[in-house]
């Protein structure tokens, strides 16, 4: 969610929706740019803000902002409403004319007559926004408004919004993962919105966060990964992000599958993931996974794209999603064995 101040640094905000600006000034979008922005008082927009939302637009981004706008002159402009005000408008006072179209907020305590009206209205929303009133009660309300929309047969995609009341980054991390997370993983919802409130957060080293994979930092004798303090924007953009790779529902960046190790795995397992990581860490929405050892190898990764399974002692099988490709591969030569299957399947790009 955006707010009037916020829109008039430009540059700050494409950084925090991870769009790339090139020498010409034009956006590019990318696997990790954020899909959505919320703007509130839309129709209280600086000249400053105004002409960020115009190159936002430009790259056919759709900004949301309320129904009250009366200088709607964009047809890339969507709206978002309370049912209970398009219900008592009949959608003639909502200024929807010369828009996209609009989002329905629900809080999911809504009765199942008004849920019904749904399916009456002469436009209907493009999406739902699912916005539960505390964060707490978000997997419950989700749950009913699930087992209503299919049973009344209403195929409209809805997106979990999440307000994350918190300046302590433990319990966002926890509470965006854990409430709206797990509706991803029970495929409940389409999208995810995290809106976390507050600017100052208590233990903010914690909400530091890796920003370039290639490049490295000598940091008390360790090699370290560069960080940077993440803005509130940017750290709602990087939560949603990492809970949607994590529920597969957007693969933004390489996945891996890796056994925790036991007293089965035939070679260094944290070193070799470490090492893979840092050579394919750049192929985004690749599946890879490292197995210890034969007997987890074939079930746990089952759905990766490649597999690094030891074998015997210091010796590595290498798969192609179920498919055992090369066999006994001393551990010293598997990792360039495995860069070259990628490379065989049309999967590398080069860093």
């Amino acid at each position: 969610m955006y707010y009037m101040k916020k829109l008039e640094d430009s540059l700050q905000i494409f950084k925090d929706l991870n769009l790339e600006v090139d020498s010409n000034g034009n956006l590019k979008k990318g696997a990790k740019t954020t899909d959505m922005v919320i703007i509130n008082d839309f129709h209280n927009i600086t000249n400053l803000g105004k002409k960020t939302v115009d190159k936002l637009m430009q790259k056919k981004w759709n900004p949301n902002n309320d129904n009250n706008n009366n200088n709607n002159n964009n047809n890339n402009i969507l709206f978002y409403v309370d049912i209970k005000n398009i219900m008592n408008s009949s959608e003639k006072n909502i200024k929807l004319s010369n828009s996209k179209g609009y989002g329905l907020i629900l809080n999911g305590k809504e009765d199942i007559q008004t849920i019904k009206k749904i399916k009456e209205l002469n436009r209907r929303p493009l999406f739902i926004l699912l916005k539960s009133d505390n964060i707490y009660e978000h997997v419950l309300i989700t749950r009913r408004i699930n087992e209503l929309l299919q049973s009344l047969n209403i195929n409209i995609p809805y997106i979990h919004y999440v307000d994350i009341n918190s300046n302590n980054y433990d319990d966002i991390l926890v509470n965006s993962t854990l409430y709206a997370g797990s509706c991803l993983m029970d495929l409940m919802g389409d999208g995810l919105i995290v809106n976390v409130t507050n600017d100052v957060l208590t233990n903010k080293k914690k909400i530091e966060t890796k920003y370039d994979e290639k490049e490295e930092v000598e940091e008390e004798g360790n090699n370290k990964d560069i960080h940077r303090l993440l803005s509130r924007v940017a750290l709602n953009s990087f939560l949603t992000l990492n809970i949607l790779q994590d529920t597969r529902i957007r693969l933004f960046k390489t996945d891996y599958i890796a056994c925790p190790s036991c007293g089965r795995t035939l070679f260094n397992i944290q070193e070799t993931t470490k090492k893979i990581m840092k050579l394919t860490g750049h192929l985004k929405g690749v599946k890879i996974a490292v197995m210890g050892c034969i007997v987890n190898g074939i079930g746990e990764m089952a759905d990766a794209h490649f597999g690094y399974v030891g074998s015997a002692p210091k010796k590595i099988d290498l798969y192609y999603g179920k498919e055992l490709v090369e066999r006994n591969i001393p551990e010293e030569e598997a990792c360039d064995k495995l860069i070259e299957l990628i490379k065989k399947h049309n999967k590398w790009k080069d860093p």
